[in-house]
């Protein structure tokens, strides 16, 4: 997902060593790491939401099983 000003967030799926499924909230602003969040209302804490928009382009989705 897209936002202003560089605002980029990817969503990271994961099978954890018990075998749960977990998913993390990596953020980054003009490439640069800001942090990681477990939830979106985490998220939402440094990133306003409602402005974030699905990201079309192939080379934003890292699970080769989205397409594009």
């Amino acid at each position: 997902m897209r936002g202003p000003n560089g605002v980029v967030v990817d969503v990271i799926r994961y099978t954890d060593t018990h075998g749960y499924d977990r998913r993390v909230y990596r953020l980054s602003r003009h490439r640069m790491f800001i942090g990681e969040y477990k939830t979106p209302e985490d998220l939402g804490k440094h990133v306003d939401l409602a402005t974030l928009v699905e990201d079309d382009s192939p080379s934003a989705s890292a699970d080769p099983s989205a397409g594009g």
